[in-house]
């Protein structure tokens, strides 16, 4: 099924009944969203094939505390566990990247420091003012010393543009959730999870239909290889794993010696 076709079904067969993602002109940006995720996840798998042992650059005397008492005894074991804490950062650091891009596709870049989006809505006269938004991925993600410098470069932002106004989005969680370093420290107001959603694109349902979306996606993704991530990961495991027997041995305080002399 080809690239159109396939999201032609998805309109088609989504739950939500209108399923389209718009923006606040109307215009239908479901396509342009799908092929950010799509891209996002191809570059998931190319950054796993690539992934060489010398990648992981494993913290010994960390690796040595925590295998110890998680009884990480065997170089399958060490690799198995540096390799799932490399996907997991390296998943949500590219994903935070992949929201900002999914947001922009609803807003505009603005050009102008301080702001990573913009979006011109009425307020409750009608009147149209121009937002200025900062984005952030989550709502733990922003410490004190980041609020001020954001509140800094928001108020920077709208100086520029008297009238403007300037906001902190955050992609997912509820407002509830965002710390209270941020609610203390913030001079602007923020919006979070299906709120922020809401906010840029006029639609109470927009992070369902992205929710939506990202399901069609996980289940219709073809990767060029043929694998699906779990036998990706499975692969990959067992190929660092045999650079690491090479690099520092199979187990025993021999491995642990040369991890320690290799990475200290």
């Amino acid at each position: 099924m080809g690239h159109f076709s396939r999201i032609l079904f998805f309109l088609e067969e989504d739950m939500y009944g209108d399923s389209s993602i718009r923006k606040i002109d109307g215009t239908d940006i479901t396509p342009e969203i799908h092929d950010i995720m799509i891209k996002y996840l191809n570059n998931v798998f190319k950054n796993l094939r690539n992934l060489h042992l010398d990648d992981l650059t494993p913290n010994p005397i960390l690796m040595k505390l925590v295998g110890t008492a998680a009884e990480l005894n065997s170089a399958s074991e060490l690799v198995e566990y540096m390799l799932n804490a490399r996907i997991e950062r390296s998943t949500s650091t590219g994903f935070g990247n992949t929201m900002q891009k999914i947001a922009t596709a609803f807003c505009e870049t603005t050009g102008v420091g301080g702001a990573d989006i913009s979006i011109v809505k009425e307020n409750e006269f009608g009147v149209p003012v121009r937002w200025y938004i900062q984005m952030k991925s989550g709502p733990n993600t922003v410490n004190k010393d980041i609020c001020v410098q954001i509140s800094s470069e928001l108020q920077s932002a709208i100086r520029r543009a008297p009238g403007s106004a300037g906001l902190l989005g955050i992609g997912y969680g509820k407002p509830g959730r965002v710390s209270g370093i941020t609610q203390q420290y913030l001079s602007f107001d923020f919006e979070a999870g299906r709120d922020f959603w809401e906010f840029i694109s006029n639609d109470s349902e927009c992070y369902r239909k992205l929710w939506s979306l990202t399901i069609f996606i996980a289940n219709n993704f073809e990767d060029r290889g043929g694998l699906t991530l779990k036998e990706l990961i499975e692969k990959k495991r067992e190929e660092l794993t045999a650079q690491f027997i090479a690099k520092y041995g199979q187990s025993g305080e021999r491995m642990w010696s040369n991890f320690l002399e290799e990475n200290m």
